[in-house]
């Protein structure tokens, strides 16, 4: 069964919501919307990327599908990951970021955390960049192996993360809901597809939680452009941000 696109969002027009879309910003990489494309056969087996690249990530086995929920935040969808089942969805495919410039959003919720629990992780190998939980730390953000930020509360409720840095030297940002809870550094490039994992990293550090959609830019957005996506997102999933 395919899950097509959502018609409305609650509290939201039709003009309203037709106001603003992430493809409208230059630089969209990937980006999952559990609202479209996604596949379910035992879970969710495929989940489309609506960039241009169409790095859908998909999982064959049924036992290791997330689940699809599609009444779950402010009346939409999303996808349950459980670590216990090993649950994910990926894909080995490969596209090279240019000195380190990019921007990530993520709309998703902690269920428990465990000693590495990675929602997003953008390649297999040292050579990507991974958004985490562990049991001590609700932000653990690693850059090419290296840890760059580290702490914060396990959030029990959904929440816009956001993960940005314009280029090598310049400092990257974690800001939760539009507000800054980390800057840290790094040098290099980074890879987006080259084993990209939704729900774990490298076979491994299983997510649990639940995930509504990701973004990921090619560049550090500028302040407005990264306040449309926010806002964008805050409006369609009731999330309040700054």
């Amino acid at each position: 069964m395919r899950i097509g696109p959502a018609i409305a969002i609650p509290g939201r027009s039709a003009r309203q919501l037709a106001a603003f879309s992430p493809s409208q910003i230059a630089g969209l990489t990937f980006w999952l919307d559990a609202g479209v494309g996604i596949t379910i056969a035992t879970g969710v087996s495929q989940w489309n990327d609506r960039s241009a690249n169409a790095f859908n990530v998909t999982q064959a086995t049924g036992g290791n599908q997330p689940t699809f929920l599609a009444s779950d935040i402010n009346g939409r969808p999303a996808v349950q990951f459980v670590a216990a089942s090993s649950h994910n969805l990926a894909r080995a495919a490969s596209v090279t970021v240019p000195n380190q410039a990019y921007t990530i959003f993520c709309v998703k919720k902690e269920d428990t955390v465990g000693t590495q629990r990675t929602h997003f992780s953008s390649s297999s190998s040292a050579t990507g960049l991974s958004l985490s939980s562990t049991a001590a730390s609700a932000y653990d953000v690693r850059f090419l192996a290296v840890a760059s930020h580290s702490g914060g509360t396990v959030p029990t409720v959904y929440e816009v993360e956001e993960y940005t840095r314009a280029g090598t030297g310049t400092a990257n940002f974690l800001k939760i809901n539009g507000t800054t809870v980390g800057i840290g550094g790094g040098t290099g490039d980074m890879v987006i597809g080259a084993g990209i994992g939704v729900g774990m990293f490298a076979s491994s550090e299983f997510f649990n939680g639940k995930i509504a959609e990701l973004i990921v830019y090619d560049s550090g957005l500028s302040g407005a452009n990264a306040s449309a996506v926010r806002g964008y997102l805050g409006a369609k999933y009731g999330i309040t941000v700054v």
